[in-house]
């Protein structure tokens, strides 16, 4: 007869979901645990992001700065992130996180949600960024909430939806 439990109800054989308990020693994993978002952040000035990768920290996420689209490409071709946050301009390039986004998808060196982090936010920008299948945003609280959206599985790998403006 199995030994009672902490509430005098006799303990099953089986372990959780009906399956056989752990071997002794082992131990056993959470079925639904996820592993941190990981992100790849592209910025030329990163400085400029710092309380922003702490938030991102704070949610769990792992995030890799890198300040050129070389390095993002030396990045990508190692692990995939799970998303890409990337600045707009780059020095006097003023499209030089667009073109990137394009090339990499291109090159079949990343497919996955994108999010431009930018200062300057315009119609045009936003339209650029909607044709790369990307969201924009200039907003700390609507970033962390792009990035908590980009986690949750997406139809037909559509770019996260931004948040409803306040």
């Amino acid at each position: 007869m199995p030994p009672a439990g902490p509430y005098g109800q006799q303990q099953s054989q089986a372990g959780p979901y009906g399956k056989p308990p752990p071997q002794t020693g082992s131990v056993p994993q959470l079925p639904y645990t996820q592993r941190p978002l990981g992100i790849l952040w592209v910025d030329d000035r990163p400085e400029n992001n710092a309380m922003e990768r702490e938030m991102l920290a704070e949610l769990g996420a792992r995030v890799r700065q890198v300040s050129k689209t070389a390095a993002a490409r030396t990045a990508l071709r190692g692990r995939a992130p799970d998303l890409l946050i990337s600045d707009i301009s780059r020095g006097r390039d003023h499209t030089a996180g667009f073109t990137m986004v394009a090339e990499l998808a291109a090159e079949g060196l990343y497919d996955g949600p994108v999010i431009f982090y930018t200062f300057r936010r315009s119609p045009e920008r936003e339209e650029w960024a909607a044709e790369l299948g990307a969201a924009l945003t200039n907003d700390a609280r609507q970033l962390r909430e792009l990035v908590l959206r980009a986690r949750l599985p997406r139809a037909g790998g559509a770019p996260p939806a931004p948040p409803p403006a306040d």
